[in-house]
């Protein structure tokens, strides 16, 4: 084979490299482009108004959870994603709550269906309860108590195992009394602002 016949083949083969990795280049910034989503991020449907109701939703998950009674079924919703993408800007993505029965989503529009667990609910509802009380007309001295609490119930619920929600309802029913008291020092710190947030 002469020297040119295989300079030849060496041009088209880099040349064909050269568009497939060209194709996978253009691929990616398509999708970076059109702001695609795999799935949607935490949301916060489910955080309460105020930090009131914060503290009532926490006693309900956790009468659930030390009860006799069947777990209660998880918070379902659906959201519909909405992009928006900017001429010269960064496309970006948000979401708004939709009731199928009632709304019909926009041709090609992306919905995702949300379930969230009893346990998913209350470490949520804990997590923010720094932020809730912080729009409350609580002092430092008391926010700084709802702090600890909160922190006191996240590091518990953090401790929580079990292979599904069974086992690990079995495993908060022997932390039930610990539990029980945080909640109690919740809600005394809930009743003295109960007028001014809600």
């Amino acid at each position: 084979m002469s020297v040119k016949r295989q300079h030849g083949y060496l041009a088209v083969l880099i040349c064909m490299l050269g568009m497939v990795f060209l194709a996978g280049c253009e691929k990616k910034q398509s999708a970076a482009e059109t702001g695609e989503a795999k799935g949607p991020p935490k949301l916060a449907f489910h955080k309460p108004r105020n930090f009131g109701l914060a503290v009532e939703r926490i006693r309900e998950i956790h009468k659930s959870l030390v009860g006799e009674e069947e777990m209660a079924a998880p918070i379902s919703y659906t959201v519909v994603e909405v992009n928006h993408a900017h001429p010269g800007g960064s496309p970006h993505v948000h979401y708004e709550l939709i009731d199928l029965e009632t709304e019909t989503p926009a041709d090609g529009a992306v919905t995702h269906s949300i379930s969230i667990d009893a346990f998913t609910e209350l470490n949520d509802v804990v997590k923010w309860l720094p932020n809730i009380a912080s729009d409350s007309d609580m002092g430092p001295k008391e926010w700084k108590q709802v702090k600890e609490a909160a922190d006191q119930l996240t590091a518990q619920l953090e401790k929580l195992t079990g292979e599904n929600s069974a086992a690990k309802r079995k495993n908060y029913q022997t932390e039930a009394e610990s539990f029980d008291k945080a909640i109690g020092k919740l809600e005394a710190l809930a009743k003295p602002n109960a007028a001014a947030i809600l």
